[in-house]
């Protein structure tokens, strides 16, 4: 890009950053219409996320970037909206509801897939990754201070609740168990860590995501100050930050995170193991954790049985409720048609369905079909995201974000086991597909499992 469009491209990237943030934060989207509107919704959604679209779609055409679409991008976001379109109109026609209520609720809650699918035709190249992941960053560690202040003083510190209702999701938690109403808080619950964020789950997520890319900056300013190319300071607050992230990630007090950093840890030391040599073996290793997710569904019952006879004193009821929501969740697809079965029958997470699954919790509303297409665009975008970095290696001036930004996402078996995190999963998807899909990124024709 010409050094006087760079002015311009910050600008851009920084409100789409922002757009982004907002989606992701749904305490300050509500706190900032409060400042600007007696309406505490104001700031909904579906606004941010028709701005955000404007504004991609502005990109796109300034970007030009259409013309550099591949066959096989154009074959996979057709068959994505083909997919997705079938699913509005079965569900329109199944379950009466309205057009628009059908066609938004789908929309904001799996609007990743929908923004990747335009990246890919948009090819992007005014976006300035380099600043949009700092802005993240800076959210993600400003919101981390918040919530170990949350937990060291116990206090949430923040409106959590809106009517009499919350507008968080179990931000208390107290002997295995977890409540967003302050009743748990009144017996003594602990506060989680959750930021500015509706949870400490939500928080959890975003920490390990910026964890991903910290440490995968540790090593690219660790050289980079052997021969003064980084100053001393940058490393030394890398480091301040890992520290931060770290300690709030302990105080969300959410064992699915735990274990997710954990998986994060075991890829950065496969990838230190194996070097860019090791792309297939952990190719291998992250479809053998997609495969397990899968049979974990069908085996929950047995497990939680099994660590309960094992282990009488452990304390999981947490993972008990989670078992009985699966049953219920068999018991009704028993009755399912094979149209609502591919398609979904509506079912969203709710007070009385706490799906805590990403399998089930996307099956149940929409279907198998468009989570299938979900997990061949995520995998597509891991797959060429590790197909990239073996390529240019270490000297592509983005290797270290793309390191951080795959490594993470290569997680998402993990995670998706015992919560919902697809919106998470495909919002980072979505900064990668900026990367990947990138006008000026030639698109390589090498198969999912090259290499």
């Amino acid at each position: 890009m010409k050094e006087k469009n760079i002015p311009v491209s910050n600008l851009y990237t920084s409100i789409v950053a922002v757009l982004m943030l907002l989606i992701a934060s749904k305490v300050l989207t509500l706190r900032l219409s409060q400042v600007i509107s007696h309406n505490a919704y104001f700031l909904n959604d579906w606004k941010i996320f028709s701005v955000l679209l404007i504004f991609l779609l502005l990109g796109g055409f300034l970007s030009k970037g259409i013309k550099h679409v591949s066959m096989r991008e154009f074959l996979l976001v057709s068959f994505a909206l083909l997919i997705f379109s079938t699913q509005w109109w079965v569900t329109i026609n199944s379950s009466g509801i309205a057009n628009k209520e059908t066609v938004i609720q789908i929309l904001l809650r799996y609007y990743g897939v929908y923004l990747i699918c335009l990246i890919i035709f948009l090819k992007l190249n005014n976006i300035n990754l380099r600043l949009l992941l700092n802005i993240v960053i800076i959210f993600i560690f400003i919101n981390s201070l918040l919530g170990i202040c949350q937990f060291i003083f116990r206090d949430p510190i923040v409106e959590t609740m809106y009517n009499g209702e919350p507008i968080v999701n179990s931000i208390y938690y107290l002997s295995g168990i977890s409540s967003s109403y302050t009743w748990l808080y009144d017996l003594g619950a602990q506060v989680r860590a959750f930021g500015l964020v509706d949870s400490g789950l939500t928080l959890g997520l975003l920490v390990v995501f910026a964890l991903s890319i910290s440490f995968s900056n540790f090593s690219y300013l660790k050289e980079g100050m052997k021969v003064g190319k980084v100053n001393r300071a940058k490393f030394i607050f890398n480091i301040v930050t890992i520290i931060v992230l770290v300690t709030s990630l302990y105080m969300t007090l959410t064992r699915n995170m735990y274990l997710t950093f954990a998986n994060l840890l075991l890829y950065y030391f496969l990838f230190a193991a194996f070097k860019q040599q090791g792309v297939k073996v952990i190719k291998i290793v992250f479809l053998l954790e997609w495969i397990a997710g899968l049979f974990y569904v069908f085996l929950s019952n047995s497990l939680y049985e099994m660590l309960s006879r094992g282990f009488p004193n452990l304390n999981i009821e947490t993972f008990n409720s989670r078992v009985q929501t699966y049953s219920r969740l068999a018991d009704l697809n028993t009755s399912n048609t094979l149209l609502s079965n591919l398609f979904g029958r509506g079912i969203m997470p709710s007070e009385n369905w706490v799906i805590d699954n990403d399998i089930l919790s996307i099956v149940s509303h929409i279907g198998i079909l468009p989570y299938i297409m979900m997990q061949i665009i995520l995998i597509w975008i891991i797959f060429k995201g590790l197909n990239y970095m073996s390529s240019k290696g270490t000297t592509e001036p983005n290797s270290c974000y793309t390191r951080g930004l795959i490594i993470f996402l290569m997680t998402y078996p993990m995670a998706a086991t015992l919560n919902y995190v697809s919106y998470i999963y495909f919002w980072v998807a979505l900064i990668t597909s900026f990367l990947l899909f990138n006008k000026d990124v030639k698109n390589e024709e090498n198969s999912l499992i090259k290499h």
